[in-house]
Parts: C-alpha cells; sequence; structure tokens
C-alpha cells in the first residue's frame, strides 16, 4: 500500500498532471499535500520495521542543506524570500525523503526505476508531440 502510493507520487511529480488538465488546482499544490500523506504513512512504517535505505547522518545532511537555503537568502538581504525558497524545495525533499524510506529493496528499486523510464518514454512521446 505505501509502496504503491510512493509509485503514485512519483508519477505525479514527473507527469505533473494535474498543472496539465486542472490548472485550477495547482495553487492548492495537490501533489505536495500527497507527498505530505505519503510521508506520514511512511514515517510510520519505517519505524515499524526498522528498516531505511539511509543513515540518520543523511536527513542530518538535508536538514543542513535545508538551512543553508534558508540562510543565503536571509544573508543576501532577502529575508522575505528564505520561506518561498524553502517551500519551492520542500517537493525534491519530500520525495527524496520518502524514496529512503520506502525503496528499501533491489525489487522496490528496479519497480521506482522502471516507473521513472516509462515516465521519461511519455515525456519524450509529447514532447515529440508538441514539436
Amino acid at each position: 500500500m505505501i509502496f504503491t502510493s510512493y509509485l503514485i507520487l512519483l508519477a505525479l511529480t514527473f507527469l505533473h498532471p494535474i498543472e496539465a488538465f486542472a490548472p485550477q488546482l495547482a495553487e492548492y499544490r495537490p501533489v505536495l499535500v500527497f507527498s505530505l500523506i505519503v510521508l506520514a504513512f511512511s514515517i510510520f512504517d519505517a519505524v515499524r520495521t526498522g528498516v531505511m535505505a539511509a543513515r540518520a547522518r543523511h536527513l542530518l545532511l538535508l536538514g543542513a542543506l535545508m538551512t543553508a537555503i534558508v540562510l543565503s537568502r536571509v544573508a543576501t538581504g532577502w529575508a522575505g524570500g528564505a520561506l518561498p525558497a524553502l517551500v519551492e524545495f520542500s517537493a525534491p525533499t519530500l520525495l527524496f525523503v520518502v524514496t529512503i524510506l520506502v525503496v528499501t529493496s533491489i525489487e522496490r528499486l528496479r519497480m521506482a526505476c522502471g516507473l521513472l523510464v516509462l515516465c521519461m518514454v511519455l515525456l519524450s512521446v509529447a514532447g515529440i508531440a508538441a514539436y
């Protein structure tokens, strides 16, 4: 169930169907909301099973990177841009965290990579059709 939700999140992140077919919903950031839900369930599952594809120091380094993003905006004199920069970086960050929590076996990695290849083929076909 959690891995299926992760695959749906991965496809939504790469294909952006909501922005293409329902642009009026894009301002509500439904993919971000869905990623937070998947994150909550994947954290629960990772705590329950005790299996994670990364070490705690990797998450600590990710937190340091997010702090550096905020501090760089503040250091350039634009403190108001710190929160938008953090929100903009939150989607890839959440996808990374969910990935290290959910993709814990070679079989799951192969399935996720297969989905990415399928998404890239679909985007390539869409680009060719648009040309």
